[in-house]
């Protein structure tokens, strides 16, 4: 599979171009190399989870939490409260991991940055 490429073209402070250019020849590489890798490392680490949890970086869990999502800003899901989980999975589930329908906004919110990053 062959990735389409774009060129951009950036600026950036000489304090800077020096800093990365020693770190460039420090890696044993060009220092347009090094920067493509940099930014390349960096894009690929993004996670929506705050903890890096690798969870999210699976496709199937973000379509997933997405499909929740539009059920419930549709109407057609459903939210349970921690007892309501609890007497379904018959134990304990923290709080912070049921979302409630004031997260959710902020959710979608952070699965569009996310999914825009992509």
């Amino acid at each position: 599979m062959e990735t389409a490429v774009k060129r951009e073209f950036i600026e950036l402070p000489s304090e800077v171009l020096e800093k990365l250019s020693a770190l460039a020849k420090k890696s044993g590489k060009s220092l347009k190399a090094y920067m493509e890798y940099v930014l390349t490392r960096k894009a690929v680490e993004e996670n929506i989870s705050p903890s890096n949890d690798p969870w999210y970086k699976d496709e199937e869990n973000i379509k997933m939490v997405e499909s929740g999502i539009k059920q419930l800003q549709t109407g057609t899901g459903r939210t349970y409260t921690s007892a309501e989980l609890k007497s379904r999975l018959g134990y304990e589930v923290p709080n912070h991991i049921v979302p409630t329908s004031r997260r959710i906004p902020s959710i979608l919110e952070q699965m569009r940055k996310y999914r825009s990053k992509a």
